[in-house]
């Protein structure tokens, strides 16, 4: 069981909380709630930690949606907060999905700037992000030898075979000797067709929809406030 809000000013149930009393009222301008027959004082700016309900804290969580120029494809670029902190960001479009984490933000003046980052979801080959090496010369123990060794793979590349088989994340390389090491390995033999591809967070790969859910969390147990949220968005022409 959940609480939510009506506001008379926009004439609609805006928010929902986690709390469930047994009874509320306003006494001089401060608002009660009941609990297990207790009185409660919410709000209260005697006690540092905000969020704390009948003694049990819990993070703030919004949900809402960018949905300008609703019938075209568009490429989300940024997240811009105006307000204290930072917040951790999970981002979904009708095609994609993607986070930002709050220690990515970076503070401009009294705004944080995030860039949008797209999820590993599924297995996407195509693209810059996958890089062909060959077929395998040999193998010991976690070294695994090429003919050939392309000077665009790097350590944090994921070692494939194919069609879709992940042998391992790549923890060394060696473009002399034309090796390549992982970090544990999967099934492979010799004469298996490998690739490598990067993860799409470090490529910094695109989301793109026509319209995106944001859900904001927050948890900093400090008083914080949030003024606005902001997306940098263009057209997508694919």
């Amino acid at each position: 069981m959940k609480t939510i809000t009506f506001s008379e000013g926009n004439l609609g149930w805006t928010s929902e909380w986690i709390y469930s009393p047994e009874g509320m009222c306003s006494v001089d301008n401060r608002f009660y709630s009941i609990k297990n027959g207790q009185l409660y004082l919410h709000n209260d700016l005697d006690n540092p930690i905000p969020n704390t309900f009948y003694g049990v804290y819990s993070p703030s969580k919004l949900v809402f949606y960018f949905n300008e120029d609703s019938t075209n494809d568009k490429i989300f670029k940024t997240i811009e907060i105006e307000g204290t902190h930072a917040w951790e960001t999970l981002l979904k479009t009708n095609l994609t999905q993607g986070d930002i984490h709050k220690n990515e933000f970076v503070k401009k003046e009294s705004r944080y700037y995030g860039y949008i980052r797209k999820n590993n979801v599924g297995q996407v080959f195509f693209g810059i992000g996958t890089q062909g090496i060959g077929t395998v010369q040999s193998i010991t123990g976690n070294t695994i030898t090429f003919a050939y060794m392309p000077d665009s793979i790097n350590i944090g590349d994921i070692l494939y075979k194919t069609p879709d088989i992940q042998i391992g994340a790549i923890t060394n390389i060696n473009f002399v000797n034309k090796t390549i090491t992982v970090a544990s390995i999967g099934p492979l033999i010799v004469n298996d067709f490998c690739f490598a591809h990067k993860p799409e967070r470090i490529e910094g790969a695109e989301i793109r929809g026509y319209y995106m859910e944001v859900e904001i969390t927050n948890n900093e147990q400090v008083l914080s406030e949030l003024f606005a949220v902001n997306t940098n968005a263009i057209k997508s022409y694919v």
